[in-house]
């Protein structure tokens, strides 16, 4: 829909990040839910702990009493080690960063404090929010503009790497959904719905065909030329 129609608002309620209004929604918790701004937010701490925010509570079994269920922060600390953490940033294209963080030893760079939003571009921070999907899994996310400073190859890369996710937790029972939004004609070919916003109460809901991710993928092609 056109600027102003409301699609970045009816995000943010999607998210549970604005609660005014009527209305009823129904979406996995806010432990499952996803939301990436077209600026990710980068927290204090070190390059792994931007990796698994929000999860990034360092606790230990001693926090609980007995018989009681772990937090989604402990697990994942618990389950992730350097070397898959050096995987996803590997797969997202941020390996070079642990290694110059490090000065040489990536391991080492994924303890070292800095300030993220200023030591990366928006790109690379975007590159990261993906990163954290891959290590968290949620089973919604809810993209605003998440893709706005990569290229056309660097958005096909995170959103195949998203797919494929999507793809191994709709085997396990666990199946993930994701929702953008965005002014890139190439973000059609990376879903299977489009709903346009018309203003007010009217909208649209159209599938998207194969024809018509093939006709954006060309043209994208050709406009590299």
């Amino acid at each position: 829909g056109p600027s102003g129609v409301g699609k970045s608002s009816l995000l943010r309620a999607i998210a549970g990040l604005w609660t005014s209004g009527d209305g009823i929604i129904e979406r996995p918790a806010d432990l499952d839910t996803y939301f990436l701004p077209q600026k990710p937010y980068c927290c204090v701490g070190s390059l792994r702990d931007q990796l698994l925010y929000p999860s990034t509570g360092d606790l230990s079994p001693d926090d609980y009493p007995d018989g009681h269920r772990l937090s989604q922060a402990h697990v994942l600390r618990q389950s992730m080690s350097g070397s898959k953490l050096l995987a996803i940033l590997e797969s997202v294209e941020l390996s070079e960063t642990a290694v110059r963080m490090g000065k040489g030893d990536p391991i080492r760079g994924l303890d070292v404090v800095a300030d993220w939003s200023n030591i990366l571009s928006l790109g690379e921070q975007q590159r990261l929010a993906f990163a954290r999907i891959l290590v968290n899994r949620p089973r919604l996310v809810i993209m605003d503009e998440s893709t706005s400073a990569l290229d056309v190859a660097a958005e096909n890369k995170v959103f195949s790497l998203l797919n494929n996710m999507a793809q191994e937790q709709r085997h396990s029972g666990l199946p993930m959904t994701y929702i953008s939004v965005g002014h890139r004609p190439t973000l059609l070919c990376h879903h299977d719905v489009k709903l346009l916003l018309k203003g007010g109460k009217d909208y649209n809901f159209a599938r998207i065909s194969r024809s018509d991710k093939d006709a954006v993928s060309n043209e994208a092609v050709l406009s590299n030329f």
